[in-house]
């Protein structure tokens, strides 16, 4: 009986709305790169993204 009341009172007491404003960044080119042995180097250029945009 117990172990049901505090299920529900786990679902029931998180009601709140959380808006968060993510601050719009400047874009900026991302350089990323590796070694491996036996490998050719490799260097790849990006801009960033932020996280909740769209990827086309």
């Amino acid at each position: 009986m117990k172990k049901y009341l505090f299920i529900c009172l786990v679902f029931i007491s998180c009601q709140d709305e959380i808006i968060i404003e993510f601050p719009i960044e400047s874009q900026t080119i991302v350089v990323e790169g590796g070694i491996e042995p036996n490998m050719p180097p490799y260097v790849v250029l990006s801009k960033n993204q932020g996280y909740f945009d769209e990827i086309n």
